[in-house]
């Protein structure tokens, strides 16, 4: 197991307390997933989620101002389908 710090999670306004990605591998009989986990905020019950994607909108090469963060996976508990949009910080 090991950690993925998503840095641009500071420039946008969300509640969650580690902005690490949890990332391991699952061994099975025959193959290997990887699957990450992130620990959402209060806002959203502190879910756990198995997150599929992570995507960033920015402006700019070098030092981007980035516009927003959106976060989609699984709520590991419900199984139901999180996709959850942080804005820049104003």
């Amino acid at each position: 197991m090991f950690y993925v710090t998503l840095a641009d999670l500071d420039k946008v306004d969300n509640d969650i307390v580690d902005p690490r990605l949890e990332v391991s591998v699952i061994a099975n009989a025959k193959t290997c997933d990887v699957q990450s986990l992130m620990r959402l905020g209060p806002s959203d019950r502190n879910a756990l989620v198995r997150v599929e994607s992570f995507y960033g909108n920015g402006t700019g090469t070098i030092n981007p101002k980035i516009n927003y963060v959106t976060i989609k996976g699984t709520n590991v508990q419900t199984g139901q389908a999180v996709s959850r949009t942080y804005n820049a910080k104003k």
